[in-house]
């Protein structure tokens, strides 16, 4: 079984007991869903859109430290000092905040869970930079193959054909890390959040279900998922209260229509998690 407190290896304890510290043990409940309307993305030229936004490490460093801050029950423009400085501080133009803007306002009425979106969720129910800790020998490798591998992990096909080529490489890169964001619908589903500014093409299009399947199958990022998704179910375990799923949704935050193209979507069964619990 896997150890979630350091301590029982004469270690301080690991970051995600932070959940704890935080308060995320007395989650409250919801309280009404707010229509939500369309975002349209005015007076911004193809050069100037999200599709657009320059790539790399520090682009997406300054977009993920954007969301990091972002109040999700405000819109962008209740907050473009914050935005502007972030982007001024990474070294991106004013040009690019209206594009900015409109990406952030999708991401936050993107239906998640069920009819929920992060506009939703009030600030006691979700955290941001989940921090937590894994150990290598917990994973063993041809078990991690075989079990993304199988039909009934939920994987696409394109994830279960990746998981069959991972090495020790590619698991030891996910073991320690931060949880873009943890949340708690009104419904008591917990879904872990993570960000992807990675560009796929040039329009929203270019981020269909099976753009993304590929993108998340190339990256490994399936593995990333299912490791967040252990740590929050080992969370909730030990302290008693063992959920009996958990939904993962990574954003890609180029992609956000408003429909299905940018959200990626595995929801996992914690009884197919035990023998990591």
């Amino acid at each position: 079984m896997g150890i979630l407190s350091n301590r029982r290896r004469g270690r301080s304890k690991p970051s995600f007991y932070r959940l704890h510290e935080a308060g995320f043990n007395h989650l409250t409940d919801l309280t009404g869903f707010q229509a939500l309307g369309n975002i349209v993305s005015d007076g911004l030229t193809d050069a100037e859109d999200i599709h657009h936004f320059p790539r790399g490490t520090n682009a997406g460093i300054c977009l993920h430290e954007i969301l990091e801050k972002f109040d999700f029950s405000l819109s962008a423009a209740e907050q473009a000092e914050t935005v502007r400085e972030s982007l001024s501080r990474y070294g991106f133009e004013p040009r690019w905040q209206p594009a900015v803007h409109t990406m952030l306002d999708r991401c936050r009425l993107a239906p998640l869970t069920a009819v929920y979106a992060l506009a939703d969720i009030p600030p006691q129910n979700r955290l941001p930079e989940m921090g937590f800790t894994l150990y290598m020998e917990d994973f063993g490798l041809e078990r991690l193959r075989a079990w993304l591998a199988h039909p009934n992990s939920g994987l696409p096909p394109e994830c279960a054909e990746a998981a069959r080529m991972l090495d020790f490489k590619d698991v030891q890169g996910f073991l320690s890390g931060f949880i873009d964001m943890v949340y708690q619908d009104s419904d008591g589903l917990v879904c872990i959040i993570d960000y992807k500014s990675n560009h796929l093409g040039n329009n929203a299009e270019a981020y269909t279900p099976q753009a993304m399947n590929e993108a998340m199958a190339h990256h490994h990022y399936y593995l990333q998922a299912l490791i967040y998704a252990i740590a929050v179910a080992r969370y909730y375990t030990l302290r008693r209260r063992p959920l009996p799923r958990i939904a993962v949704r990574y954003l890609f935050l180029r992609g956000l229509d408003g429909g299905e193209n940018g959200v990626w979507s595995w929801n996992i069964d914690t009884a197919d998690l035990t023998e990591w619990l």
